[in-house]
């Protein structure tokens, strides 16, 4: 929805509202449509506003409440969308609250009011924001309950800054790399939790709200438990059938109240069995034709035909762009800027160049983003099983044959089956070997990844632990600044706390039957489609990087980043072993592209935010 920029002194130190005015500023592709500013004696917010709900200027921001019954002035900046304002407009305007405009910023100034700290709890829908008491110098941050919104935060210089993107903050101090989580970015490709890449740069957790008081002491709270859920096996289910219903409604509900919007909506249709659900139960619910967009890939992979079926027949007004090796390096920069971090993902570049097609017809676009992790769609989630089974044959075998022991761990498959580790699997990244073999430093600060596991007692809770609070959470970032670099709001309907909590609490046996994973999803779609298309094997998203990496101009063009002085000179990586990865891979005698793409996704990044020798 909006981008901000919030400026605190609890010091006496004097605020530069030029420079916070130009921190806005560099953001202001997450909300072209209106600006604002509020100033005070200790603090100052401004505002870039993406208007979808209400866009009239009523809907202005920081929006400034003067209510009558605490004889305050209240301020807030707010990012995102409360998909039930109306619901909690209507009870507020019975407890005597009156609204002077249609917004749902509004209707949040006032759920604060009247239920304080608690009214997070009330809330459907994506948000980070800010309330200023501005009498008594109090102020109240809140993030999302799965962090679909993102927001992060640092002392700089005196001065508490709060932004939705960390590009802000390179403009007032010089950034620094935070070398304690170097390991985790190259192995894992995100680093999680409050701490980010950035020295003394840290993020507001999802689920959280943070209270800072006069004086500037900040007290922080967790009032959403997504690992609970997970653990927690009290629930009992009354049956298959019920089970199926409640899904079916929950997971309705929640795309329905997505498509909120006072300047309509599109959809990123993938072929596969999320988006395509999504707009199953749209075309069900919209008398108008959908419009849908699709990024295509070369190769047997290609879903190409899949959506082609979802569109002929829901006749939607589809849109499918092929973008080559060339558009994608092209983008490769400015994608990176936009994210803030190191690229997470290969299709990130991607998503930037169709969300700015999509822009054209709508700000706002759903996407099928929390549906793996929720309906355990992955192949890594059918691991403990395959162990399981896999180990009792080996310990069978060897009860008789135990000369074949030192053949059984010679077979990388069964190796990495049996030493699989579900919370420190590394998901689309390189080996953790790979990353310690060109790494100077071989330690690294896992401890946010290793407690994660460890809340878990099973192989497979610990496994959907990883992917709901780590995973998930990476993804929703990359889905949120690549749509916003168009000015376009990526919607989730899938990650949906409620959705969550109960799906959750559900026994194994019901989310993979038969080992077919996203089973309960899979048969609520096959009332829509045939069961080939429906059953068929998960392809997931994939590209050449390895045969792109060949191609000096295509993603080649990056190699020689690793080869000069400068990256050398950091000394942050072993030269001589890189060195080795970019020759074997350039031959043809191996495939390095995971982890010279890691380093590659690194260099940039360092590039533009810490040497700033990269202008975007």
């Amino acid at each position: 929805m909006c981008g901000f920029v919030a400026a605190f002194s609890f010091k006496n130190k004097p605020i530069n509202t030029s420079k916070v005015k130009a921190m806005s500023d560099i953001i202001a592709h997450r909300g072209p449509d209106d600006h604002g500013f509020y100033q005070s004696d200790w603090f100052c917010m401004a505002f870039n506003r993406l208007s979808i709900i209400d866009t009239s200027v009523a809907g202005h921001q920081p929006m400034i409440i003067k209510d009558e019954k605490t004889k305050k002035d209240w301020v807030c900046v707010f990012n995102g969308e409360i998909y039930n304002y109306k619901e909690l407009r209507s009870i507020l305007e019975g407890k005597g609250y009156k609204f002077s405009t249609n917004s749902d910023t509004e209707v949040l100034i006032k759920s604060y009011l009247m239920w304080g700290e608690k009214c997070v709890e009330k809330l459907s829908g994506m948000f980070s924001f800010i309330i200023v008491d501005v009498k008594d110098s109090k102020v109240f941050v809140a993030r999302d309950h799965l962090g679909i919104k993102p927001l992060y935060y640092s002392e700089i210089d005196g001065i508490l800054y709060f932004v939705s993107e960390v590009k802000s903050l390179s403009l007032i101090s010089n950034m620094k790399l935070n070398k304690n989580k170097i390991l985790e970015q190259i192995a894992y490709r995100y680093v999680p939790g409050e701490q980010t890449i950035f020295n003394k740069v840290k993020r507001v957790l999802a689920g959280s709200h943070i209270k800072i008081n006069k004086v500037g002491n900040i007290k922080k709270y967790n009032y959403f438990n997504l690992l609970s859920s997970i653990s927690d096996e009290k629930d009992k289910i009354t049956g298959n059938q019920d089970v199926c219903n409640k899904i079916e409604k929950l997971t309705n509900k929640s795309i329905v109240e997505h498509t909120e919007s006072d300047v309509g909506f599109n959809v990123q249709l993938s072929g596969g069995v999320d988006s395509s659900y999504i707009v199953s139960i749209l075309n069900s619910n919209n008398t108008q034709k959908l419009s849908t967009y699709s990024v295509e890939t070369s190769g047997e992979d290609n879903e190409e035909k899949f959506q082609k079926i979802v569109a002929d027949k829901y006749s939607l007004r589809h849109q499918a762009y092929h973008f080559t090796n060339y558009d994608f390096a092209d983008a490769y920069i400015k994608a990176t800027w936009h994210f803030d971090f190191p690229l997470i993902h290969s299709s990130c570049p991607l998503l930037m160049l169709l969300t700015a097609k999509s822009a054209k017809t709508s700000k706002v676009v759903l996407t099928g983003e929390g549906a793996d992790e929720l309906f355990l769609g992955y192949s890594r989630h059918q691991i403990p099983s395959m162990k399981k089974r896999i180990v009792f044959y080996i310990n069978l075998v060897l009860s008789y044959f135990k000369c074949l022991y030192g053949l059984f761990n010679k077979i990388p498959l069964l190796k990495k089956i049996i030493s699989f580790d579900p919370g420190m699997n590394s998901q689309n990244g390189p080996s953790m070997d790979q990353a310690l073999e060109v790494l100077n430093c071989q330690d690294g600060d896992l401890s946010y990844r290793k407690a994660i596991s460890a809340s878990q007692s099973t192989y497979r809770k610990k496994i959907m632990a990883t992917d709901q609070t780590i995973y998930l959470q990476g993804l929703l970032e990359r889905q949120d600044k690549m749509s916003m670099s168009n000015s376009v709001e990526a919607r989730v309907p899938f990650s949906n706390p409620k959705i969550y909590k109960y799906i959750n609490r559900l026994p194994i046996n019901l989310k993979v039957k038969k080992n077919i994973p996203k089973y309960i999803l899979k048969t609520l779609l096959n009332k829509y489609f045939d069961y080939s298309f429906v059953f068929r094997k998960k392809v997931g998203f994939k590209l050449p990087l390895g045969e792109w990496l060949r191609d000096e101009k295509g993603m080649g063009r990056f190699i020689p980043f690793l080869q000069d002085n400068l990256f050398k000179e950091r000394e942050i990586f072993k030269f001589s072993a890189v060195q080795d990865l970019i020759d074997s891979h350039m031959a043809g005698d191996k495939d390095n592209h995971k982890i010279l793409i890691s380093l590659i996704n690194f260099e940039v990044w360092h590039r533009i935010y810490i040497d700033k020798t990269i202008k975007v």
